[in-house]
């Protein structure tokens, strides 16, 4: 009996294996989240080659009550050397198209090194670029540059805005409902505000000017209406003479700040 193996059996099975290993290399799992889907297609718009992607682990800056706070965020990116000036703007350009805008609290400029914030929705990214070699890259014809991508997922408390404090102490204040009362802000120095306040339904009897200070980052009314100022409400805190130049003090008399 030939126990021998056929050599065109042996040739196919070398064939599948070689076509298996081809199809695993060739059809990859798209990556499905949508930080990875954002890296790739950056990749994919600028032609850079740029390195695997990595699991990390970025800081981004944010405005809450207390002041400018930091969150730590995991997420993904990826990097690489030797770019062009042209290579770089390209990266921006492709944050702009897909609609992302320059956070400011996580922006620094610099002649060596810079970082940029992008934000959309709730995928926050930051791009760091900057000179290879650093300061001795600088000599370089031409210079040559770095890059940096780092993206996550997370969401990002949002401060409300100066116009909807000051309406949420209207409500308090007048026991409305806030999406009754319209504010705008005419002018503002430091801790210091004024400007229109009108309650629905509208008209001139519904309507008039107000004036504001920031204390413990609580804006408190100090004057609302279509009256005299009265100099014993803002003069206490000092009040702006550029906001409210004139009152009235309690013996009626008009008097200029």
């Amino acid at each position: 009996m030939n126990n021998r193996k056929s050599p065109l059996g042996s040739v196919i099975i070398i064939l599948i294996v070689i076509w298996g290993i081809w199809w695993l290399s060739t059809n990859k799992t798209a990556p499905t989240d949508d930080v990875s889907n954002l890296l790739v297609n950056l990749e994919q718009e600028t032609e850079i080659d740029f390195s695997d992607i990595q699991a990390v682990e970025l800081t981004w800056m944010f405005e809450a009550d207390t002041g400018v706070e930091e969150m730590t965020i995991q997420g993904k990116g990826f990097e690489v050397d030797g770019i062009s000036n042209d290579q770089q703007n390209l990266i921006t350009a492709f944050f702009e198209t897909q609609g992302f805008e320059v956070d400011m609290y996580n922006v620094t400029a610099g002649t060596i090194v810079g970082l940029a914030g992008y934000k959309k929705d709730d995928i926050v990214c930051i791009y760091e670029g900057g000179v290879s070699g650093g300061a001795a890259g600088m000599d370089a014809d031409p210079v040559i540059y770095y890059a940096k991508i780092n993206c996550g997922q997370a969401i990002i408390p949002v401060m409300k805005t100066n116009e909807e404090l000051i309406a949420e102490a209207f409500a308090i204040k007048y026991d409305k409902p806030i999406d009754e009362i319209a504010i705008s802000i005419s002018e503002r120095i430091k801790v210091f505000a004024s400007g229109g306040v009108t309650f629905s339904p509208g008209g001139s009897e519904n309507s008039g000017i107000w004036l504001a200070v920031k204390e413990d980052n609580v804006w408190k009314i100090l004057f609302d209406g279509n009256g005299a100022i009265m100099c014993i409400d803002i003069e206490p805190y000092d009040f702006p003479v550029e906001i409210a130049s004139q009152c009235v003090d309690e013996q009626g008399n008009l008097k200029q700040r």
